[in-house]
């Protein structure tokens, strides 16, 4: 028997494709979750991106949640307290295959009207595009990461955060 083998990254069919949601013209007042996949080091990076955040664009409330596992999708329960109380969503970090989980987590909130911003390392990127893409969801926020975050040193990590929080912070700021 013949095995079939599809290609993540093969051209996708035209898909009627829905926008990003905008993110709030003003963050202050704004509930920002980060959304903690439990990778190693995915807590600590986006506690590091929310310092860098904070010390530009104030006024935010910050709330965190983190994931059972990195290689499944978020909960219905921790789904359900995003929905109630975020007006954003920072997720990642998509650093080997919980890029998919991650991907399918921003565009699930996404199509319920939450704007994300995902976290992915280089080598994902495109993937995350694909599968963000292919559910619907056109130009998602995926801020490239340096690979990779897992296992880094506190010194190696702030490399990363220095390295995308410009990024962020536009995205956020407008």
């Amino acid at each position: 028997m013949p095995t079939l083998v599809h290609n993540p990254v093969s051209a996708l069919p035209e898909l009627e494709l829905a926008p990003a949601n905008a993110i709030p013209a003003s963050l202050a007042g704004t509930t920002v979750v980060l959304l903690d996949n439990s990778k190693h080091n995915a807590g600590e990076l986006l506690q590091r991106v929310r310092n860098a955040v904070d010390a530009e664009v104030p006024g935010i409330t910050w709330q965190v949640e983190r994931k059972a596992g990195a290689f499944r999708p978020v909960s219905e329960e921790i789904s359900q307290r995003i929905r109630d109380r975020a007006d954003l969503v920072i997720t990642g970090n998509g650093d080997c295959g919980c890029a998919s989980w991650s991907s399918g987590d921003t565009a699930k909130f996404e199509k319920e009207g939450i704007p994300v911003v995902l976290l992915v390392t280089t080598p994902f990127v495109a993937l995350a595009h694909h599968l963000t893409r292919s559910a619907g969801v056109a130009d998602a926020r995926i801020v490239e990461v340096p690979h990779p975050v897992g296992g880094l040193t506190s010194e190696a990590l702030d490399e990363r955060v220095d390295a995308v929080k410009d990024t962020v912070i536009k995205l956020l700021a407008g």
